[in-house]
């Protein structure tokens, strides 16, 4: 049995004894799950084990739905990096939108999970976009993200 499928039956069972997870919990399954889809796109078929295809991002915020606990900007923080790092770029913008949506703040690490996704999933112009935008916020420079990082710099700086 792997790890996930480990955590996912524990979890069953705290709810089956009627005990309501707290937002953290979700943290950890949600994390798990995204890590899995990373490790299954570099992985080969042999080295895959189990299938969770019907437990993922959307069943498990489903689930925080129907036992009426809020995603935080930690769940939001994990749900952009785990999209990032399989290339659902779209996704992760998606989900840092829901932050805004939600009435949350993105903060500094949220920020740096989506700008260094951006980046290294050679989407320079949308991770302008956020750096610019945390930047108007007043919020220090990214973490991970070098100062004078040759492909950060727009091009107009050089002009």
């Amino acid at each position: 049995m792997n790890r996930l499928q480990e955590a996912r039956d524990l979890f069953q069972d705290i709810k089956r004894r009627g005990i309501k997870p707290k937002v953290v919990t979700y943290t950890v399954l949600l994390h798990g799950r995204l890590k899995q889809a990373y490790l299954k796109m570099h992985s080969s078929p042999e080295e895959i084990k189990g299938n969770d295809a019907t437990y993922n991002d959307s069943t498990i915020l489903r689930d925080m739905e129907e036992m009426k606990v809020s995603p935080n900007v930690d769940i939001y923080t994990v749900l952009i990096d785990g999209h990032i790092k399989i290339y659902n770029f779209e996704k992760a913008v998606r989900f840092f939108n829901e932050i805004i949506d939600q009435g949350l703040k993105p903060d500094r690490v949220t920020y740096t999970a989506l700008i260094w996704g951006l980046l290294n999933g050679r989407q320079k112009e949308i991770a302008i976009i956020y750096y610019d935008e945390m930047s108007s916020k007043g919020m220090t420079k990214p973490l991970l993200i070098p100062s004078g990082d040759k492909k950060f710099e727009r091009e107009d700086n050089h002009r």
